[in-house]
């Protein structure tokens, strides 16, 4: 009953009020949590409850005793059954629920669903596990499985298997004394560790993955740049080359500065460097040109759609010229049909 009556919060507070629906969830779980605290701390001595079963679980000693095991059991088998046929509407509500209104998916109801599935399972799984590492488990496997993956459907998978090796790694740490706590505290730090990981190194969505990105784009940002500016400093009918001091003035570079990315242009092919000036190549040329391509159809693009004055859209213009590719240049070069 609270599990239903928590998820009906969770909308009530979702629809009542601005935050989100995440933060919804939020607010009334750790509201809820706090009021359990409250209620153990004060009634615990007139009831039969162990404070430390219901906030950290008594999984050592649960193999002992097994009927706790046939409700989560019955929930895990709802839910997966749950999943595999609803899936579509599921996947639909979740990311669109106007689109799941107006192909007849009761996007509210699926909703409800959802939310009392939740709840069941959080409150089937306090006496195995506890509350903390319940809610642990529902956000650090799904948010690190977010890390490696794009699609819902691996992404379930994924979390699944975190999940079980965050609990394998963490029973045997606790197992072991290699961590003198219990084993719902371990299993929460070993998920924690493993989410850790992945924010540090999945290959997409990882900080170290994402920094090397940026510097990559940031050299060639400053490489275009290069290129561009002395396809813009040479001299009509003239090879495309100019002094290195007139590109560094342009734009601002100490030389050090110039040498380093003009290093990198020779050995991209896109440049040459012969008595004092930066000569481009012909793929340089043809890069160049693309960019020069670029800018024009962007800012025709801000005049046009947006009816802004020429003087204000070249300096968007040299910063989206680095983004766009062949393709997206060609489509916003031409104007809408009328």
């Amino acid at each position: 009953a609270m599990g239903l009556a928590a998820a009906a919060l969770v909308e009530a507070v979702r629809k009542q009020s601005r935050v989100k629906e995440d933060a919804s969830l939020g607010i009334v779980f750790t509201t809820l949590f706090a009021l359990g605290v409250v209620l153990i701390s004060r009634y615990a001595g007139q009831a039969d409850l162990d404070p430390g079963c219901v906030l950290y679980g008594n999984i050592e000693n649960f193999i002992l005793k097994p009927d706790g095991i046939w409700p989560m059991a019955v929930i895990l088998g709802l839910i997966v059954i749950g999943i595999v046929v609803f899936y579509r509407p599921l996947l639909i509500s979740a990311f669109d629920p106007a689109l799941a209104v107006s192909v007849g998916i009761a996007a509210g109801a699926v909703h409800y669903m959802l939310m009392a599935a939740l709840s069941l399972t959080i409150v089937a799984s306090f006496e195995a596990v506890g509350a903390i590492l319940a809610v642990a488990l529902l956000i650090m496997p799904g948010a690190t499985a977010r890390l490696w993956t794009q699609r819902l459907s691996s992404m379930l998978w994924l979390s699944t298997l975190l999940a079980i090796l965050a609990t394998v790694i963490g029973y045997w740490l606790s197992h072991r004394n290699i961590l003198d706590t219990s084993a719902g505290a371990a299993i929460g730090a070993a998920g924690f560790a493993i989410f850790l990981l992945s924010w540090l190194g999945a290959p997409r969505s990882g900080l170290v993955s994402r920094a090397i990105t940026r510097r990559r784009l940031r050299r060639t940002i400053a490489l275009e740049n290069l290129i561009k500016t002395v396809s813009e400093l040479a001299a009509p009918a003239a090879p495309a080359a100019a002094s290195i001091d007139a590109i560094a003035g342009e734009l601002r570079w100490s030389h050090g500065r110039l040498e380093k990315v003009a290093a990198r242009g020779q050995k991209r092919g896109w440049i040459e460097v012969r008595e004092g000036q930066v000569r481009l190549t012909p793929t340089g040329i043809a890069r160049a040109d693309r960019l020069a391509k670029a800018h024009l159809a962007w800012e025709a693009y801000l005049q046009r759609e947006l009816n802004l004055p020429s003087d204000h859209v070249h300096d968007a213009a040299e910063w989206i010229e680095h983004y766009l590719n062949d393709e997206e240049v060609q489509k916003i070069a031409q104007p809408p049909a009328t």
